[in-house]
């Protein structure tokens, strides 16, 4: 069946947000753009401009969900 990977650009953890002690955005930009160029063609990739835990970045996730099925 289809197969999308969502991208949260501001980043992956709570752990992660700008001020937090893992905050890196060079490494997840690194990141994000090995998974752009080595992706498996019939995964459809959508970028957030949000952090995973943002409300933004959920429900873009359940809108698509909600869509697929």
């Amino acid at each position: 069946g289809p197969t999308k990977l969502f991208i949260p650009l501001q980043g992956l953890s709570e752990l992660d947000k700008e001020g937090g002690v893992f905050f890196n955005m060079e490494s997840n930009r690194r990141l994000f753009s090995t998974i752009k160029k080595y992706h498996a063609s019939n995964v459809e990739l959508i970028e957030i401009d949000a952090h995973i835990n943002d409300e933004e970045f959920a429900v873009a996730m359940a809108m698509s969900l909600q869509n697929m099925l």
